[in-house]
């Protein structure tokens, strides 16, 4: 892959995870389904939690508690403050698609079909890794790991056969330059074809 197609294909993939990313966490529910809400959802019990966590993090105990807190100062619903939290997200995803472009550039096939199957691999194996782990070691529940596992398969295995088809079109010749009167030699004859 020259540094072109890595750019093109690297644009190209990562504004398909991001929409890919977009339908798969605001259209289809089974996100949420793996995950259950809090008591209490006010402001009151997003201080209580802050008098437990004083500074955005993860935090834990030996009880079994495991919490991500990422709160704004002045307890802000954040999904009325989405326009920084996506944009970082467009950077992340740039940097994922292409390290993915490198995977690709090391596989023996150029189809996009192919492409898209080894990113599948790829994003499974990864995302099987992190998950289960997360799974084993804080208490995620299966099906919230087993839901993130396979989204991120699909989200690779659509990113891929993007790349395989941005990367084929990218690659593919625009003419072979021959000289008139210029030919090959057939392997049979050893004559030369002009």
């Amino acid at each position: 892959m020259n540094a072109r197609s890595l750019l093109l294909c690297t644009v190209a993939g990562a504004i398909v995870l991001f929409v890919y990313q977009t339908v798969s966490h605001a259209a289809v529910p089974w996100h949420e389904m793996t995950m259950k809400p809090l008591a209490d959802t006010t402001v009151a019990g997003a201080k209580a939690i802050r008098a437990q966590a004083p500074e955005n993090g993860v935090y834990f105990n030996a009880y079994g508690v495991f919490l991500s807190v990422a709160m704004t100062p002045d307890f802000t619903n954040k999904t009325t403050v989405m326009g920084p939290m996506l944009a970082r997200q467009v950077g992340l995803n740039l940097l994922v698609v292409f390290l993915l472009c490198l995977l690709v550039a090391r596989l023996n096939s150029r189809e996009p079909i192919a492409i898209a199957s080894g990113s599948a691999l790829a994003g499974l194996a990864a995302a099987a890794v992190l998950q289960l782990s997360d799974a084993n070691w804080y208490g995620f529940t299966v099906p919230y790991a087993v839901v993130n596992i396979l989204d991120t398969g699909l989200a690779f295995f659509v990113t891929g056969w993007v790349i395989g088809v941005v990367a084929k079109r990218v690659a593919r010749p625009t003419g072979v330059d021959v000289p008139a009167g210029a030919g090959y030699a057939t392997p049979h004859s050893g004559a030369h074809v002009g």
